[in-house]
């Protein structure tokens, strides 16, 4: 098992560990979670990273970490305090469109000295033009706006979400840190994201990105209803009597936008009676629950791109993998014998395990009841945060491979192995 640690803060036991995460490039959709390369490794050179002027030199180079990640593996530092960072991630072909930049950071308690800098280039390298800047300012425990206007409090010892919206052909910019929009930016000159520069003086200390992802935004294609009968997700495939309703007509089953492509679309899917099951990997844009019942089978991964809403009466089971941007589900929800749920954020009622089962990510949710004999594993980064009551005994084990796990100093772990 992985070490842990826990101590009491504000009344919430807190049961930690941070481990760590691989990187990828496909076509125009780029992402990098640095578990591809060595700890302790100059970050220039590998995958889509350059020097500040576009070479290969490692002068400035950041530091690939490990285990401090959000997933699993390894992070970027930026920093330490003395030592000068500064490096671009290049990019070709955002030229028009929608685009979507997306980060986890981290900035340690300890880290409480200078600013480190965000910045979205048009144009680079050789002629260097910004569209967009933030700075991350340790000593003033602020996220603000390059050009000085809005700020976001700044968060220590969380991984937090940095997210930026990119209008090229209107050449706006709007910069999210943990929800705050912090600007709405307007640039002239050229129409392209060329590459983001992230920049440390010598004076700031370390901040630490993870899970980066730079892609076309995708959209929704079709908006389709389940029929209310009982049948699988993919059942009759793209027969013309499929269960999936749009418009009054039978059409084809709910796909999952295509990474990489712009103008990607995916389809809205939607449950109000009946069941279905999910017996093979699948995927829709979204996902809303008002009623019937969804169950993701042992072996089957569901991924929703962006949000899954589940409101009583409906019921989701997941005896299999869930992967999804967001998650809400206002009743009870179980979670079977090996089964994993990712989100990055959501607010959940109960947590119901049959047995085994491992949480990825961060959420907020009011009970955790866990099966008798179970081992229940909190992993990648995020908090999960259990805020009412649990039903936990001395027969089960929680690990922490991941982030944080917290639990109200009410919520007894009665002798349950940590």
């Amino acid at each position: 098992m992985t070490a842990a640690s826990n101590s009491w803060i504000s009344g919430v036991v807190v049961v930690a560990a941070v481990l760590g995460a691989a990187a990828n490039v496909s076509g125009q959709y780029y992402q990098d979670n640095f578990d591809s390369y060595a700890p302790d490794s100059f970050s220039i050179g590998q995958g889509d990273w350059l020097a500040w002027d576009g070479g290969l030199a490692t002068t400035d180079s950041p530091i690939v970490r490990s285990p401090l990640s959000y997933s699993p593996g390894n992070s970027l530092e930026i920093g330490p305090a003395g030592t000068m960072v500064d490096t671009g991630w290049a990019f070709s072909g955002a030229t028009s469109g929608l685009w979507e930049f997306r980060a986890m950071t981290y900035v340690p308690a300890s880290s409480t000295a200078g600013a480190g800098f965000i910045g979205f280039m048009n144009d680079w390298p050789g002629t260097v033009d910004f569209l967009a800047t933030v700075d991350v300012d340790m000593g003033a425990n602020v996220v603000i706006d390059g050009s000085g206007g809005v700020t976001a409090p700044l968060v220590r010892d969380a991984w937090i979400e940095f997210r930026t919206l990119i209008d090229i052909d209107a050449q706006m910019a709007d910069t999210y840190y943990n929800g705050v929009l912090l600007n709405s930016s307007v640039w002239d000159g050229i129409q392209e994201v060329a590459g983001i520069d992230l920049w440390s003086p010598n004076a700031a200390a370390s901040v630490y990105f993870d899970d980066l992802q730079f892609a076309p935004v995708m959209t929704v294609d079709h908006t389709l209803s389940w029929d209310g009968d009982v049948g699988t997700w993919s059942e009759l495939g793209h027969a013309p009597d499929s269960h999936w309703i749009e418009s009054g007509a039978a059409t084809v089953t709910p796909e999952i936008p295509t990474l990489g492509a712009i103008g990607t679309s995916g389809d809205a899917a939607s449950v109000a009676s009946g069941a279905l099951t999910v017996t093979s990997d699948q995927g829709a844009y979204s996902l809303d629950i008002t009623g019937g019942t969804v169950t993701i089978d042992p072996g089957a991964t569901l991924e929703i791109y962006d949000a899954t809403t589940v409101a009583s009466p409906g019921v989701l089971a997941v005896n299999g993998t869930l992967d999804t941007y967001s998650l809400t589900n206002d009743g009870p929800m179980t979670l079977g014998v090996d089964a994993v749920l990712k989100t990055d954020s959501g607010t959940l009622q109960d947590i119901n395990t049959v047995g085994d089962a491992t949480f990825q990510g961060g959420a907020t949710a009011t009970v955790l009841k866990l099966a008798s004999g179970s081992t229940f594993t909190k992993a990648y980064g995020g908090i999960l945060d259990v805020s009412a009551a649990g039903v936990i005994d001395g027969s089960n084990t929680i690990e922490v491979d991941g982030g944080e796990l917290r639990l109200q100093a009410a919520i007894p772990l009665n002798g349950a192995a940590v």
